[in-house]
């Protein structure tokens, strides 16, 4: 879990590594960039069901959770969440938004874990899912302009 963490404060400047959520909220105060590294919070908190339906997706939602952020950004290799797999189906429509409850009742493979919606409503933060291969839409979203990516709402409207 941790060596990914490690081998992206070597390509990215003004980065730091930590286990600690108080280092990682100092360091980014002073403009450093956080890289935290989850295995010492996951190993003494377990606060997630140990199985595969949980992946990195759900432990970044809780990481965030436990920072007070406000919205979370999960950066993939698609442009969100489709109505079908867009590598097998060219008429995959990408859903822009639904609830964390939507999600839930889908109960159908994603590009997200399958544990992601239930956390997503227990911690009552917003998920957006966007492709990494364009930067700028990380940068839209940020900025709260509309991009392509799928918004996972905690709440329900």
């Amino acid at each position: 879990m941790d060596q990914f963490g490690l081998l992206l404060c070597q390509i990215i400047p003004n980065s730091c590594a930590t286990y600690l959520l108080s280092d990682a909220r100092q360091l980014s105060e002073i403009g450093v960039v956080p890289v935290f590294l989850a295995s010492r919070l996951m190993f003494q908190e377990d606060p997630l069901e140990n199985s595969w339906n949980v992946t990195s997706d759900s432990i970044a939602v809780y990481v965030a959770s436990r920072l007070h952020v406000a919205k979370v950004l999960l950066v993939t290799d698609v442009d969100g969440i489709f109505t079908k797999d867009p590598r097998k189906h060219a008429d995959a429509t990408l859903i822009e938004k639904l609830s964390a409850e939507e999600l839930l009742k889908l109960n159908k493979r994603a590009s997200v874990d399958r544990y992601l919606p239930k956390l997503l409503l227990d911690v009552q933060v917003d998920c957006y899912v966007v492709n990494g291969k364009h930067p700028e839409r990380i940068g839209a979203i940020l900025a709260g302009q509309q991009t392509a990516c799928t918004l996972i709402a905690a709440r329900t409207e």
